[in-house]
């Protein structure tokens, strides 16, 4: 039984006095020295049976193309800019009501863009080379991000990136890991059986995505935006969408290593695209942080990316495309930081008197806090200034109110029932929120996807009947949206649910003072599990 405790010395943090203990670790000037091919590429075996680069889906492939637009065209130049990139495709993405989201209305989307694309900014591409990279654009960049407008990166950024220099293996790893992902999607949607074709296609360019990223790291001068879109695409295409549950802990922190030797340029700082993909790594990094044990994550603590954090989060709208503002992910960032060092002190054993402790964390928990206890007004008000005026502008305010004070929420069950181990009564009213903001926002409809993060951290905490139905909702939506390690996200909370009712039945005690700890389900259930 994966089980925490029956909370026994649960404590008002408003209560709490003592010194401040510093949260944040600060960087040293030393760049530190990392193998980012170890700790990338060889735990993907390529050359494997699983995975043969020259494997080609008879279902689409026209083999007369079959080494793709990138082999074909090497060293001639193609540039193109985001923002011209997103206006091309704009009339073609269609405003599409996610009320009552179904896997088939999925199905019905997706077989939609069988036929050929009516305009392509790919041209000498093979057939499916069109289809994947427009149903990529079109429909995979929709329910990557919860704030899907203008601005949203995986319709503009990143493939005006995979198209923009054909001689760059790096660039060219960038567009077979879109292909990759984007197969993968079809796979899932279809099924095994009949998306056999698409899962092969999939492996197929993932395999020539790897290999193309390993020439760059080997090149003497690497372009920074290209090879870290690249890294953190292979990292969603293999993690997020194949499901592959193992190797993600590797590729990220190789991200970090390859990010943090660029700490004296600061190409983060220079432009808009190198900005935008450095947020994405720094919210995939926080985020991945707080699903491992602080065991598993104090071997990794070498790599102080702390100051590119900072730089990142200054940026107005940081935080966006995962629904968040800077001060929600700094508050997660700062909150891991200190339950790292609270195990490290020796406060994980169930049986600590949380009274006794209080001096160490007392300030950085009312820290915290506050920061949570801060209207949400100017943050939303950022990103609808960014916003033309759209027909339906008072809905795209509200979507991003209920999200931003979705994952608020969210940040405080993380806080007091994982990091301070409160039990799951404490947080009561902070899971109905998430829950009830998540339903509000998927019955509004439009675009975007609700993130799995704050989900997660409620549903897992739901212990009374109508929070799991409303957790239960939430999740089958999500799992809907036909990402594949979705499964394993219910697979999990289900499993956490289970725990905590044989608990209660073996004590015969109130459910919502029953600690289990979902980390431990996880690793039981032999699955680790990126929560983006």
């Amino acid at each position: 039984m994966d089980e925490e405790t029956q909370a026994p010395n649960a404590i008002n943090h408003r209560e709490l006095t003592s010194e401040l203990v510093s949260g944040l670790r600060q960087s040293n000037n030393e760049q530190t020295q990392f193998d980012i091919q170890s700790s990338i590429l060889p735990v993907i075996d390529i050359d494997g049976p699983n995975i043969d680069p020259c494997i080609v889906s008879s279902r689409f492939i026209d083999s007369s193309n079959g080494y793709g637009l990138h082999e074909r065209r090497a060293g001639q130049e193609n540039p193109l800019d985001a923002d011209s990139f997103y206006k091309t495709y704009q009339k073609l993405i269609p405003y599409k009501n996610t009320n009552s989201f179904s896997r088939q209305d999925a199905i019905d989307a997706t077989m939609s863009i069988i036929l050929p694309p009516s305009q392509t900014l790919i041209p000498g591409g093979s057939h499916e080379e069109n289809l994947l990279f427009y149903h990529y654009v079109c429909n995979i960049s929709v329910v990557m991000t919860p704030i899907d407008d203008g601005h949203n990166p995986w319709k503009s950024t990143y493939p005006s990136i995979a198209v923009r220099d054909l001689s760059s293996s790096s660039t060219r790893a960038l567009y077979h890991a879109i292909l990759a992902q984007s197969a993968y999607f079809l796979a899932n949607v279809k099924g095994p059986v009949r998306g056999k074709g698409e899962n092969l296609s999939a492996m197929r360019y993932f395999g020539m995505a790897i290999r193309e990223l390993r020439e760059s790291l080997m090149e003497p001068s690497k372009d920074y935006i290209s090879v870290l879109a690249a890294l953190l695409t292979i990292i969603l295409g293999e993690h997020v969408f194949k499901a592959t549950s193992r190797g993600w802990r590797n590729h990220l922190q190789g991200a970090a290593g390859f990010v943090t030797q660029y700490l004296a340029q600061q190409p983060w700082r220079l432009s808009y695209d190198a900005w935008i993909i450095t947020q994405n790594f720094a919210l995939s990094y926080v985020i991945a942080q707080t699903v491992g044990s602080c065991s598993a994550t104090a071997a990794n603590n070498n790599i102080d990316i702390y100051d590119v954090l900072c730089d990142v989060m200054a940026r107005p709208g940081f935080g966006y495309t995962i629904g968040a503002t800077a001060r929600l992910i700094k508050a997660i960032y700062k909150a891991r930081q200190l339950e790292e060092q609270m195990t490290a002190a020796g406060f994980s054993s169930p049986s600590v008197n949380f009274q006794d402790m209080s001096k160490n964390v007392c300030v950085q928990v009312e820290e915290i806090i506050q920061q949570l206890q801060i209207p949400l007004n100017d943050e939303v008000e950022v990103i609808m200034k960014r916003q033309p005026e759209p027909q339906h502008r008072d809905v795209v305010q509200t979507r991003v109110q209920l999200h931003f004070h979705l994952f608020n929420s969210a940040v405080m069950i993380y806080l007091l029932r994982v990091v301070l181990r409160h039990p799951p009564s404490a947080v009561f009213d902070y899971v109905w929120e998430v829950l009830n903001d998540t339903m509000t926002f998927i019955n509004m409809g439009g675009g975007g996807c609700v993130s799995i993060w704050p989900v997660f951290i409620a549903a897992a905490e739901a212990y009374t009947p109508k929070l799991q139905e409303m957790a239960d909702s939430c999740l089958i939506y999500l799992e809907g949206k036909v990402t594949g390690n979705r499964k394993d996200v219910r697979r999990v909370v289900h499993q956490v649910w289970a725990d905590r009712g044989q608990l209660v039945a073996e004590r015969q005690c109130d459910p919502g003072e029953v600690l289990v700890d979902w980390r431990a389900i996880m690793k039981r259930l032999d699955v680790d599990i990126l929560l983006l």
